[in-house]
């Protein structure tokens, strides 16, 4: 099946948007802007004075506030302002000072000193963004729920906004809601995509702009009659792709005895499926590390926590080692520093090396330091500050979290979005390393 690619055009910003079917998109977005209500001064949290040795002169990237005050956390990550209040679900970069994020309707980018709006859905129920990659800065793809995004530059053209409507619809639950459940093949213009159901799927955009789709359903054997329900994505070529979820699912997503943590792996031509013990309710996420220096590649796997009553929600999170023939290693579980009930399954993750990179739980930031995993304050007042969804690292002292705000009272409906910035100077303002 394939779909044809369809331009964008800019649109003026409107107040009032008016339905239209996402099929026959005529003028994809609009630059409104919706500014996120200040914090009440009393709630602001740590904060550092603008004259102090603090990272408020770096291009504007620190929020201002009153009296010339920023907000950062004890862990050293700064609020950036977002133009709309849209939770966000996903980042991505070129470059430090080339930033993306998707959330709701809208694609937003850092420039270095401020986000901007770069595209938003006319109608913006119709579809939601789930994950976003900037292979460069002229080259940056966006997946929703009905709609792939390409923002690029062809025929010598300035770069635009090219949609891709798809015969995808909704994950079937959350647990493939945001990025973990979809994946771009770095090396070539392919997308990867999960539903938490048995069916694994790929959409390819050929050089004449039209996008093919392909499915998949992995089994074990030609005999394998398991079912199996697919959460997360991720790969390391296009003829290397991991697919994680579970093994044994009631059609109501319920475990029973016999189900197991699955991954299934594609080599280019089969698919393969290894099942792990103790992890009846199977994975969350997995994201891949290839460590080129070290020759190492690895998948660090999130597992969703059996319920057990008066107990924390607590899952692990593994850490798999990879053969050069795709082989899956026995699993380590990574230790972590307790945190209670909001450990549950990796969320989201940015790896720079197998010693080094940045993680989530869904709320709880960790850092993989020279292998050691340390926990990062986020929120700059102390409380929860809400769901993380993405994480992007250029370097390990230049690391954007991105998420949804907790709503702070009846009239902060519906949640915010918020995105955060730390840099190494932002981390030593605030006493971190």
């Amino acid at each position: 099946m394939s779909f044809g690619r369809r331009p964008c055009v800019p649109r003026a910003p409107w107040s009032r948007v008016m339905p239209l079917s996402l099929f026959v998109l005529a003028a994809p977005f609009a630059c409104a802007e919706s500014p996120r209500p200040p914090l009440d001064p009393e709630d602001a949290g740590p904060t550092i004075q603008a004259d102090s040795a603090a990272p408020s002169d770096v291009d504007g990237s620190v929020p201002e506030r009153d009296a010339g005050r920023v907000t950062c956390s004890v862990g050293g990550f700064c609020e950036t302002t977002l133009p709309v209040r849209r939770p966000l679900v996903a980042v991505s970069g070129s470059s430090p000072d080339d930033i993306w994020a998707a959330g709701g309707d809208v694609i937003e980018r850092w420039d270095g000193t401020s986000w901007k709006v770069m595209y938003q859905y006319r109608e913006p129920r119709s579809s939601f963004f789930e994950s976003i990659w900037a292979k460069a800065s002229d080259d940056v793809w966006a997946m929703g729920d009905k709609l792939i995004v390409h923002y690029s530059a062809q025929a010598g053209e300035q770069p635009s906004f090219h949609e891709y409507p798809i015969p995808l619809g909704p994950s079937a639950s959350t647990f493939a809601s945001a990025q973990r459940g979809n994946w771009l093949a770095p090396t070539s213009d392919e997308i990867w995509a999960v539903r938490n159901t048995g069916v694994v799927y790929r959409f390819r955009e050929d050089p004449n702009g039209v996008m093919a789709s392909e499915t998949w359903i992995p089994k074990a054997d030609p005999g394998d009659t398991e079912n199996y329900s697919w959460r997360s994505v991720w790969g390391f070529a296009p003829d290397d792709v991991y697919v994680g979820g579970v093994r044994g699912k009631l059609p109501n997503g319920v475990g029973i005895p016999s189900s197991l943590a699955a991954i299934a792996h594609y080599d280019g031509s089969d698919w393969s499926i290894v099942t792990f013990t103790g992890y009846p309710t199977g994975f969350r996420g997995i994201f891949g590390i290839d460590d080129v220096a070290l020759h190492k590649r690895e998948l660090w796997g999130g597992t969703y926590p059996s319920a057990v009553p008066n107990e924390p929600a607590q899952g692990s999170v593994l850490r798999i080692g990879v053969g050069e023939d795709g082989t899956l290693h026995e699993p380590q579980v990574v230790e972590m520093p307790e945190v209670g009930i909001c450990t549950y399954s990796n969320d989201s993750a940015s790896f720079l090396s197998s010693s080094d990179g940045w993680f989530s739980s869904g709320c709880i930031v960790y850092r993989l330091n020279n292998s050691k995993v340390e926990l990062v304050p986020l929120s700059f007042t102390q409380a929860p500050l809400g769901n993380v969804t993405g994480i992007w690292a250029s370097s390990p002292d230049d690391v954007w979290v991105v998420g949804k705000s907790v709503p702070q009272d009846s009239d902060y409906f519906p949640a915010a979005g918020f995105a955060l910035h730390r840099t190494k100077k932002f981390a030593e303002a605030m006493g971190q390393r």
